[in-house]
Protein backbone atom coordinates (compact mmCIF):
# COMPACT_ATOMS: atom_id res chain seq x y z
CA UNK A 1 0.00 0.00 0.00
CA UNK A 2 0.80 3.90 -0.41
CA UNK A 3 2.70 5.66 2.23
CA UNK A 4 0.48 9.28 2.81
CA UNK A 5 3.10 11.83 2.22
CA UNK A 6 4.39 13.21 5.75
CA UNK A 7 7.12 14.21 7.45
CA UNK A 8 8.36 11.76 8.43
CA UNK A 9 8.22 10.35 5.03
CA UNK A 10 10.49 13.69 3.50
CA UNK A 11 12.44 13.21 6.16
CA UNK A 12 13.73 9.65 4.91
CA UNK A 13 13.71 10.94 1.49
CA UNK A 14 16.74 13.53 2.14
CA UNK A 15 19.54 11.17 1.03
CA UNK A 16 18.21 10.52 -2.23
CA UNK A 17 17.50 14.06 -2.81
CA UNK A 18 21.03 14.46 -1.40
CA UNK A 19 22.33 11.97 -3.87
CA UNK A 20 20.60 12.96 -6.13
CA UNK A 21 21.93 17.05 -6.65
CA UNK A 22 25.61 15.70 -6.02
CA UNK A 23 25.27 13.55 -9.22
CA UNK A 24 24.01 17.03 -11.19
CA UNK A 25 27.14 18.46 -9.60
CA UNK A 26 29.96 15.80 -10.55
CA UNK A 27 27.54 15.90 -14.24
CA UNK A 28 27.79 19.44 -14.22
CA UNK A 29 24.56 20.41 -14.84
CA UNK A 30 24.68 22.80 -11.93
CA UNK A 31 27.37 24.44 -13.76
CA UNK A 32 26.48 27.74 -15.79
CA UNK A 33 29.33 28.81 -18.10
CA UNK A 34 29.60 32.31 -19.30
CA UNK A 35 28.92 31.56 -22.61
CA UNK A 36 27.72 28.00 -24.04
CA UNK A 37 30.22 26.65 -26.37
CA UNK A 38 29.59 24.52 -30.22
CA UNK A 39 32.83 22.32 -29.15
CA UNK A 40 36.13 21.79 -28.09
CA UNK A 41 39.25 20.51 -29.45
CA UNK A 42 41.90 18.05 -28.08
CA UNK A 43 43.28 19.47 -24.52
CA UNK A 44 40.50 21.68 -24.10
CA UNK A 45 41.22 24.51 -26.82
CA UNK A 46 38.10 25.96 -27.50
CA UNK A 47 37.54 26.24 -31.10
CA UNK A 48 34.61 28.55 -31.85
CA UNK A 49 31.55 30.04 -29.49
CA UNK A 50 28.41 29.90 -31.05
CA UNK A 51 25.09 30.04 -30.02
CA UNK A 52 22.05 27.84 -31.62
CA UNK A 53 19.27 30.24 -32.39
CA UNK A 54 16.59 28.21 -30.95
CA UNK A 55 18.64 28.90 -27.38
CA UNK A 56 19.67 32.93 -28.32
CA UNK A 57 19.05 34.79 -25.03
CA UNK A 58 18.44 32.49 -22.54
CA UNK A 59 20.58 32.16 -18.90
CA UNK A 60 23.44 29.65 -19.23
CA UNK A 61 21.43 27.56 -16.55
CA UNK A 62 18.29 27.14 -18.76
CA UNK A 63 20.37 26.29 -21.90
CA UNK A 64 22.20 23.59 -20.57
CA UNK A 65 18.80 21.79 -19.15
CA UNK A 66 17.28 22.28 -22.28
CA UNK A 67 20.28 21.21 -24.07
CA UNK A 68 20.57 17.91 -21.79
CA UNK A 69 17.49 16.87 -22.07
CA UNK A 70 17.13 17.43 -25.85
CA UNK A 71 20.20 15.32 -26.03
CA UNK A 72 19.02 12.61 -24.02
CA UNK A 73 16.12 12.70 -26.66
CA UNK A 74 18.08 12.80 -29.29
CA UNK A 75 20.62 9.54 -28.33
CA UNK A 76 17.12 7.69 -28.01
CA UNK A 77 15.83 8.90 -31.36
CA UNK A 78 19.08 8.14 -32.95
CA UNK A 79 19.02 4.58 -31.44
CA UNK A 80 15.87 3.54 -32.59
CA UNK A 81 15.49 5.14 -35.88
CA UNK A 82 19.53 5.21 -36.78
CA UNK A 83 19.73 7.39 -40.39
CA UNK A 84 22.21 9.82 -41.48
CA UNK A 85 24.79 8.13 -38.94
CA UNK A 86 28.19 10.20 -39.61
CA UNK A 87 31.65 9.89 -37.99
CA UNK A 88 31.01 13.18 -36.77
CA UNK A 89 28.06 15.40 -36.03
CA UNK A 90 28.40 18.93 -35.62
CA UNK A 91 26.75 20.54 -32.80
CA UNK A 92 24.72 23.66 -33.93
CA UNK A 93 23.28 22.01 -36.59
CA UNK A 94 22.30 19.16 -34.35
CA UNK A 95 20.58 21.52 -31.38
CA UNK A 96 19.27 23.03 -34.14
CA UNK A 97 16.89 20.28 -35.67
CA UNK A 98 13.67 20.47 -32.94
CA UNK A 99 14.02 24.41 -33.37
CA UNK A 100 10.89 25.68 -30.78
CA UNK A 101 9.76 22.42 -30.04
CA UNK A 102 12.94 22.05 -27.76
CA UNK A 103 11.28 23.93 -25.36
CA UNK A 104 8.41 21.10 -24.95
CA UNK A 105 10.92 18.42 -25.20
CA UNK A 106 10.91 18.86 -21.30
CA UNK A 107 7.50 18.47 -20.83
CA UNK A 108 7.59 15.47 -22.79
CA UNK A 109 10.35 14.15 -20.47
CA UNK A 110 8.16 13.86 -17.20
CA UNK A 111 5.13 12.95 -19.24
CA UNK A 112 7.04 9.60 -20.20
CA UNK A 113 8.49 9.23 -16.53
CA UNK A 114 5.14 9.98 -15.14
CA UNK A 115 3.53 7.12 -16.96
CA UNK A 116 6.43 4.96 -16.36
CA UNK A 117 6.02 5.47 -12.83
CA UNK A 118 2.43 5.18 -13.25
CA UNK A 119 2.84 1.72 -14.33
CA UNK A 120 5.72 0.62 -12.35
CA UNK A 121 3.71 -1.99 -10.38
CA UNK A 122 1.89 -3.65 -13.89
CA UNK A 123 4.93 -3.43 -16.13
CA UNK A 124 7.96 -3.14 -13.67
CA UNK A 125 10.19 -3.73 -16.98
CA UNK A 126 9.64 -0.10 -18.17
CA UNK A 127 11.56 1.44 -15.01
CA UNK A 128 14.26 -0.61 -15.14
CA UNK A 129 14.76 -0.14 -18.96
CA UNK A 130 14.39 3.92 -18.69
CA UNK A 131 16.42 3.90 -15.35
CA UNK A 132 19.14 1.91 -17.26
CA UNK A 133 18.92 3.35 -20.53
CA UNK A 134 19.36 6.94 -18.28
CA UNK A 135 21.76 6.40 -15.90
CA UNK A 136 24.27 4.93 -18.68
CA UNK A 137 23.52 7.65 -20.98
CA UNK A 138 23.51 11.31 -18.01
CA UNK A 139 27.15 10.95 -18.10
CA UNK A 140 27.72 11.39 -21.88
CA UNK A 141 25.15 14.00 -22.03
CA UNK A 142 26.38 15.85 -18.97
CA UNK A 143 30.00 15.49 -19.22
CA UNK A 144 30.25 15.65 -22.64
CA UNK A 145 28.15 18.72 -23.27
CA UNK A 146 30.78 21.09 -24.55
CA UNK A 147 32.72 18.17 -26.73
CA UNK A 148 33.32 18.63 -30.45
CA UNK A 149 30.89 15.98 -31.04
CA UNK A 150 27.58 15.88 -29.50
CA UNK A 151 25.67 13.00 -30.87
CA UNK A 152 28.45 10.37 -30.76
CA UNK A 153 27.25 6.97 -31.44
CA UNK A 154 29.35 5.25 -29.17
CA UNK A 155 27.68 6.67 -26.25
CA UNK A 156 24.62 4.55 -27.29
CA UNK A 157 26.57 0.88 -26.82
CA UNK A 158 25.71 0.21 -23.44
CA UNK A 159 22.57 2.18 -23.19
CA UNK A 160 21.11 0.63 -26.48
CA UNK A 161 20.89 -2.10 -23.94
CA UNK A 162 18.18 -0.41 -21.77
CA UNK A 163 15.74 0.73 -24.81
CA UNK A 164 15.70 -2.75 -26.50
CA UNK A 165 15.05 -4.83 -23.58
CA UNK A 166 12.30 -2.26 -23.19
CA UNK A 167 10.81 -2.55 -27.14
CA UNK A 168 11.32 -6.55 -26.64
CA UNK A 169 9.56 -7.19 -23.18
CA UNK A 170 7.09 -4.81 -25.12
CA UNK A 171 6.29 -6.71 -28.10
CA UNK A 172 6.41 -9.91 -26.36
CA UNK A 173 3.57 -8.24 -24.08
CA UNK A 174 1.94 -7.51 -27.18
CA UNK A 175 1.91 -10.83 -29.16
CA UNK A 176 0.90 -12.60 -25.35
CA UNK A 177 -2.36 -10.59 -25.75
CA UNK A 178 -2.81 -10.60 -29.60
CA UNK A 179 -1.47 -13.71 -30.59
CA UNK A 180 -3.03 -13.34 -33.83
CA UNK A 181 -0.49 -10.90 -35.28
CA UNK A 182 2.21 -13.63 -34.43
CA UNK A 183 2.22 -14.39 -38.09
CA UNK A 184 3.06 -10.74 -39.21
CA UNK A 185 5.05 -9.50 -36.68
CA UNK A 186 7.66 -12.00 -37.82
CA UNK A 187 7.27 -11.05 -41.31
CA UNK A 188 8.14 -7.43 -40.31
CA UNK A 189 10.89 -8.28 -37.87
CA UNK A 190 12.72 -10.47 -40.80
CA UNK A 191 11.92 -7.58 -43.39
CA UNK A 192 13.41 -5.27 -40.49
CA UNK A 193 16.59 -7.70 -40.47
CA UNK A 194 16.98 -7.28 -44.26
CA UNK A 195 16.82 -3.16 -44.19
CA UNK A 196 18.88 -3.00 -41.62
CA UNK A 197 21.64 -5.59 -42.65
CA UNK A 198 21.82 -3.73 -45.76
CA UNK A 199 22.04 -0.57 -44.33
CA UNK A 200 24.97 -2.08 -41.91
CA UNK A 201 26.96 -2.99 -45.29
CA UNK A 202 27.01 0.16 -46.49
CA UNK A 203 27.48 2.00 -43.54
CA UNK A 204 30.57 -0.53 -43.30
CA UNK A 205 31.87 0.66 -46.72
CA UNK A 206 32.29 4.57 -45.63
CA UNK A 207 34.97 3.47 -42.81
CA UNK A 208 37.24 2.09 -45.58
CA UNK A 209 39.39 4.74 -45.13
CA UNK A 210 40.00 8.45 -43.53
CA UNK A 211 38.38 10.16 -46.57
CA UNK A 212 35.48 7.75 -47.32
CA UNK A 213 34.67 8.57 -43.55
CA UNK A 214 35.34 12.50 -43.67
CA UNK A 215 33.82 12.43 -47.00
CA UNK A 216 30.14 10.92 -45.77
CA UNK A 217 30.16 13.50 -42.77
CA UNK A 218 30.35 16.28 -45.19
CA UNK A 219 27.83 14.71 -47.65
CA UNK A 220 25.44 14.39 -44.54
CA UNK A 221 26.34 17.56 -42.78
CA UNK A 222 27.82 20.12 -45.35
CA UNK A 223 28.46 23.00 -42.88
CA UNK A 224 30.27 20.73 -40.57
CA UNK A 225 33.66 22.24 -39.58
CA UNK A 226 35.50 19.92 -38.12
CA UNK A 227 34.90 16.99 -41.01
CA UNK A 228 35.96 19.32 -43.53
CA UNK A 229 39.32 19.73 -41.09
CA UNK A 230 39.75 16.62 -40.60
CA UNK A 231 39.59 15.20 -44.14
CA UNK A 232 42.30 18.18 -45.02
CA UNK A 233 44.27 16.58 -42.19
CA UNK A 234 44.12 13.15 -43.96
CA UNK A 235 45.08 14.90 -47.27
CA UNK A 236 47.87 16.74 -45.51
CA UNK A 237 49.23 13.28 -44.10
CA UNK A 238 48.93 11.40 -47.71
CA UNK A 239 50.57 14.55 -49.25
CA UNK A 240 47.91 15.32 -51.51
CA UNK A 241 48.40 19.36 -51.35
CA UNK A 242 45.58 20.67 -53.44
CA UNK A 243 42.47 19.00 -51.56
CA UNK A 244 44.06 19.65 -48.46
CA UNK A 245 44.05 23.65 -49.44
CA UNK A 246 40.53 23.51 -51.52
CA UNK A 247 39.25 21.90 -48.02
CA UNK A 248 40.40 24.47 -45.42
CA UNK A 249 40.05 27.12 -47.62
CA UNK A 250 36.35 26.57 -48.27
CA UNK A 251 36.75 25.69 -44.00
CA UNK A 252 37.81 29.15 -43.92
CA UNK A 253 34.64 31.20 -45.29
CA UNK A 254 32.83 28.31 -43.76
CA UNK A 255 33.65 28.88 -40.32
CA UNK A 256 35.39 32.24 -39.84
CA UNK A 257 36.02 31.55 -35.98
CA UNK A 258 37.17 28.26 -36.53
CA UNK A 259 41.24 28.88 -35.44
CA UNK A 260 42.55 25.21 -35.94
CA UNK A 261 41.33 25.69 -40.07
CA UNK A 262 43.55 28.70 -40.32
CA UNK A 263 46.28 26.95 -38.15
CA UNK A 264 46.39 24.46 -41.06
CA UNK A 265 45.83 26.75 -44.01
CA UNK A 266 49.26 28.16 -42.96
CA UNK A 267 51.10 25.23 -42.81
CA UNK A 268 49.71 24.49 -46.49
CA UNK A 269 51.21 27.87 -47.64
CA UNK A 270 54.37 27.19 -45.65
CA UNK A 271 54.96 23.96 -47.48
CA UNK A 272 54.53 25.67 -50.82
CA UNK A 273 56.96 28.19 -49.35
CA UNK A 274 53.88 30.79 -49.95
CA UNK A 275 55.34 32.57 -46.74
CA UNK A 276 53.66 35.91 -47.11
CA UNK A 277 50.08 34.01 -46.90
CA UNK A 278 51.02 31.57 -44.05
CA UNK A 279 52.25 34.45 -41.88
CA UNK A 280 48.66 36.10 -42.33
CA UNK A 281 46.50 32.50 -42.10
CA UNK A 282 49.23 32.26 -38.18
CA UNK A 283 48.36 35.60 -37.41
CA UNK A 284 44.75 35.47 -37.92
CA UNK A 285 44.62 32.37 -35.80
CA UNK A 286 46.32 33.74 -33.17
CA UNK A 287 44.12 36.96 -33.52
CA UNK A 288 40.85 34.73 -32.24
CA UNK A 289 42.74 32.47 -29.94
CA UNK A 290 45.96 34.47 -28.06
CA UNK A 291 46.48 31.39 -26.49
CA UNK A 292 46.94 28.98 -29.19
CA UNK A 293 50.36 27.53 -28.85
CA UNK A 294 50.29 25.35 -32.06
CA UNK A 295 49.85 28.78 -33.90
CA UNK A 296 52.79 30.37 -32.31
CA UNK A 297 55.16 27.81 -33.13
CA UNK A 298 54.08 27.07 -36.66
CA UNK A 299 54.24 31.14 -37.52
CA UNK A 300 57.57 30.80 -35.42
CA UNK A 301 58.62 28.07 -37.84
CA UNK A 302 57.94 30.41 -40.95
CA UNK A 303 59.77 33.36 -39.18
CA UNK A 304 63.05 31.11 -39.33
CA UNK A 305 62.82 29.87 -42.89
CA UNK A 306 62.73 33.41 -43.74
CA UNK A 307 65.76 33.97 -41.39
CA UNK A 308 64.43 36.43 -39.20
CA UNK A 309 65.18 35.03 -36.02
CA UNK A 310 64.62 37.39 -33.61
CA UNK A 311 61.12 37.10 -34.29
CA UNK A 312 61.49 33.19 -34.23
CA UNK A 313 62.70 33.39 -31.17
CA UNK A 314 59.61 35.55 -29.54
CA UNK A 315 57.46 33.53 -30.85
CA UNK A 316 59.23 30.19 -29.87
CA UNK A 317 59.02 31.42 -26.44
CA UNK A 318 55.68 32.74 -26.43
CA UNK A 319 54.67 29.26 -27.15
CA UNK A 320 56.84 27.67 -24.70
CA UNK A 321 55.27 30.28 -22.14
CA UNK A 322 51.62 28.67 -22.77
CA UNK A 323 52.27 25.05 -23.39
CA UNK A 324 55.78 24.56 -21.54
CA UNK A 325 56.38 21.04 -22.79
CA UNK A 326 55.71 21.95 -26.47
CA UNK A 327 58.48 19.88 -27.79
CA UNK A 328 58.93 21.24 -31.18
CA UNK A 329 58.95 24.82 -29.60
CA UNK A 330 61.68 23.72 -27.64
CA UNK A 331 63.35 21.91 -30.07
CA UNK A 332 63.37 24.59 -32.71
CA UNK A 333 64.53 27.15 -30.64
CA UNK A 334 67.66 25.02 -30.00
CA UNK A 335 67.86 24.82 -33.76
CA UNK A 336 67.88 28.88 -33.93
CA UNK A 337 70.26 29.24 -31.25
CA UNK A 338 72.33 26.47 -33.09
CA UNK A 339 72.08 28.83 -36.25
CA UNK A 340 73.66 31.74 -34.05
CA UNK A 341 76.37 29.67 -33.04
CA UNK A 342 74.92 30.03 -28.91
CA UNK A 343 75.36 26.49 -28.81
CA UNK A 344 75.59 26.20 -25.06
CA UNK A 345 71.85 27.58 -25.16
CA UNK A 346 70.86 25.16 -27.85
CA UNK A 347 72.23 22.17 -26.01
CA UNK A 348 70.19 23.12 -23.29
CA UNK A 349 66.95 23.29 -25.28
CA UNK A 350 67.76 19.69 -26.60
CA UNK A 351 68.27 18.54 -23.33
CA UNK A 352 65.45 20.19 -22.15
CA UNK A 353 63.05 18.49 -25.14
CA UNK A 354 64.76 15.06 -24.73
CA UNK A 355 63.90 15.29 -21.04
CA UNK A 356 60.77 15.25 -21.99
CA UNK A 357 60.64 12.71 -24.18
CA UNK A 358 63.91 10.65 -25.08
CA UNK A 359 63.03 9.45 -28.30
CA UNK A 360 62.46 13.18 -29.79
CA UNK A 361 64.15 12.45 -33.01
CA UNK A 362 64.63 16.10 -33.76
CA UNK A 363 65.96 16.97 -30.73
CA UNK A 364 68.53 13.15 -31.16
CA UNK A 365 69.29 15.53 -34.57
CA UNK A 366 70.20 18.39 -32.90
CA UNK A 367 71.66 17.26 -29.81
CA UNK A 368 74.24 15.08 -32.71
CA UNK A 369 75.14 18.29 -34.79
CA UNK A 370 76.14 20.70 -32.05
CA UNK A 371 78.34 17.95 -30.30
CA UNK A 372 79.44 17.26 -33.82
CA UNK A 373 80.76 21.11 -34.08
CA UNK A 374 81.49 21.53 -30.12
CA UNK A 375 84.38 18.77 -31.23
CA UNK A 376 83.19 16.11 -28.90
CA UNK A 377 83.20 13.03 -31.03
CA UNK A 378 82.59 10.38 -28.75
CA UNK A 379 79.34 12.06 -27.34
CA UNK A 380 77.92 12.78 -30.80
CA UNK A 381 78.47 9.34 -31.55
CA UNK A 382 76.41 8.34 -28.44
CA UNK A 383 73.92 10.72 -29.63
CA UNK A 384 73.66 8.70 -33.13
CA UNK A 385 73.42 5.63 -31.72
CA UNK A 386 70.42 6.47 -29.84
CA UNK A 387 68.97 8.21 -32.95
CA UNK A 388 69.69 5.31 -35.02
CA UNK A 389 68.13 2.96 -33.04
CA UNK A 390 64.92 4.70 -33.23
CA UNK A 391 65.44 5.44 -37.07
CA UNK A 392 67.89 3.15 -38.46
CA UNK A 393 67.25 3.88 -42.16
CA UNK A 394 67.91 8.04 -41.20
CA UNK A 395 70.29 8.52 -44.33
CA UNK A 396 71.58 12.02 -43.45
CA UNK A 397 72.81 10.26 -39.85
CA UNK A 398 74.01 7.35 -41.29
CA UNK A 399 76.35 9.72 -43.08
CA UNK A 400 77.43 11.68 -40.04
CA UNK A 401 78.33 8.59 -38.15
CA UNK A 402 80.68 7.51 -41.15
CA UNK A 403 82.30 10.88 -41.46
CA UNK A 404 82.57 10.90 -37.42
CA UNK A 405 83.92 7.30 -37.29
CA UNK A 406 86.35 7.99 -40.27
CA UNK A 407 88.00 11.12 -38.88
Amino acid sequence: CRRPISKKLLLEKIPHFAVFLLALVLFGVLFTPEKFVVGLVEGGELVSLQMPSNLSGLSPFLTKILVINWRLWAFFLHLIIPINLAAIYPRLAILEVPGALIYLMPILTILVAYLIFKWRSTKPFLIFSFLFFLIAILPAIALAETGTNTLSDRYTYLPGYGVFLLLALSIRALLDRRPSINRRWWQISGALIVILSIACHFQVRVWKNSETLWTNAIEKYPNNPFAFNGRASHYLETGDIPKAQQDLEHLTQLSPDFHQGFLNLGRVYRMQKQYAKALEMYNRAIALNSEYAEAFVNRGNVYLDLKNLDQAEKDYQRCIEIQPTNLHAITNLGSLYAMRKQLDLAMKQFSLSLSINPQFLNALKGRTLVQTEQGLKSEALMTLDQLLAIDPTNQEMLILKSQLMAN
